[in-house]
């Protein structure tokens, strides 16, 4: 699969697959002792990398030390082999051409032989030129070596950009609209967000909302409340995943505002329902016009009723 392919939750389970690996390897010298010793110490640590989620390197914590190994998912993220980076200094020559940027990167990479474990992002010029970012984390071997770890980290960049931007699109369209744009959290049950156009609707603070999700209930006038509830109820319980009802509310200053909401169920990945996500807008407008029509319309009927019994009585008369 390539890093383009991935969704953002592959690429943190990847992310964290290899800070276990590096973990396991953050033991103390002596553990290694018996086994990281020459050729066949190195083999068998390599052995362990080959198959990490993650690019690996052990390499001399010395700049111009030597690299003794390094495995393919390196080679992958990076596109360099062993035969390009035989030294520490061949890796820091060529991953980072601009000498201040490479300053600064052998100013942490000695940070890190110091204090290891510590995550750092560096933009990694790639063998065919490309600049990626690349998450890379040390640990410490014996004899003056170490292990690190590499993670391209730009596709799960890419990822998290795209999502903060489309929060944010989302966030204005909430903000402006004249509709309250909502979401509960039905266990326990509590309102997770309502758009500032709750203040205008129900004439109270988005805040009050936030910190008692009943409030809402409380505002349904007595006369509507039991329908509500009881579809309401019937959401929450799955057997109603998408909801829909027209009641009125009393706001804080007494005021009478008809309300139509409409809301769908959002599931887990079990099946579950664990959130319910709506909208809200006052038709209050649309009601009062409704009923000047219906009083309208007995007018009319009423006229037309009594012009007919004017007719028959004159009809009568001759």
């Amino acid at each position: 699969m390539r890093d383009e392919d991935k969704t953002r939750e592959q690429l943190v389970l990847e992310l964290q697959k290899a800070r276990d690996r590096v973990a396991e390897l953050e033991m103390p010298s002596d553990h290694f002792a018996p086994v990281v010793t020459g050729e066949r110490g190195v083999d068998l640590v390599a052995h362990a990398l080959q198959h990490a989620p993650c690019g690996a390197v052990v390499a001399s914590t010395e700049p111009v030390g030597e690299v003794f190994y390094l495995n393919d998912e390196f080679t992958r993220i990076t596109g360099y082999t062993h035969g390009d980076l035989p030294t520490v200094a061949d890796w820091l020559e060529r991953a980072y051409p601009d000498e201040d940027h490479r300053a600064r990167i052998l100013a942490a990479w000695q940070r890190d032989v110091a204090e290891p474990g510590r995550d750092l992002i560096t933009h990694v010029t790639r063998a065919d030129g490309e600049v990626r970012p690349i998450l890379l984390r040390t640990a410490h071997l014996p004899r003056q070596r170490m292990v690190v770890t590499l993670l391209d980290v730009g596709d799960l960049q890419r990822v998290e950009k795209e999502l903060r931007e489309s929060e944010e699109r989302l966030r204005q369209i909430a903000e402006t609209i004249d509709q309250v744009f909502w979401i509960v959290q039905v266990e326990p049950f509590a309102v997770l967000y309502a758009s500032p156009a709750f203040v205008e609707i129900w004439g109270r603070p988005v805040g009050d909302l936030l910190a008692d999700g009943h409030l809402w209930s409380n505002a349904i006038l007595e006369e509507d409340a039991p329908e509500v509830m009881a579809t309401w109820s019937e959401c929450l319980a799955g057997r109603r995943p998408v909801w829909r009802e027209e009641y009125r509310i009393r706001r804080l200053d007494g005021e009478i505002r008809w309300v139509e909401d409409s809301a769908a169920v959002v599931l887990d990945d079990e099946g579950d329902i664990y959130r319910v996500t709506g909208v809200a807008k006052d038709i209050t407008v649309r009601k009062q016009a409704e009923t000047e029509r219906r009083e309208m319309e007995q007018r009319i009927h009423f006229a037309q009723k009594m012009e007919s019994l004017g007719v028959l009585a004159g009809g009568v008369a001759h």
